[in-house]
């Protein structure tokens, strides 16, 4: 058995901190941001199918 010193001592939950969700509702009012955020998306997509597609 290994003595106490060489061990790690690990919270009762660990993953209790690791995620944290967004808050996006501040988005959709945003008259602006409506065409915007698809667009950017959209772009996004193509942008990297086609790296995926120029790398095959």
């Amino acid at each position: 058995m290994l003595d106490k010193k060489f061990l790690i001592s690990l919270p009762d939950n660990p993953l209790a901190n690791a995620m944290h969700l967004d808050n996006f509702t501040a988005l959709f009012p945003h008259p602006g941001l409506l065409s915007t955020v698809p667009l950017l998306i959209l772009t996004l997509t193509l942008i990297d199918g086609i790296e995926s597609l120029a790398t095959i």
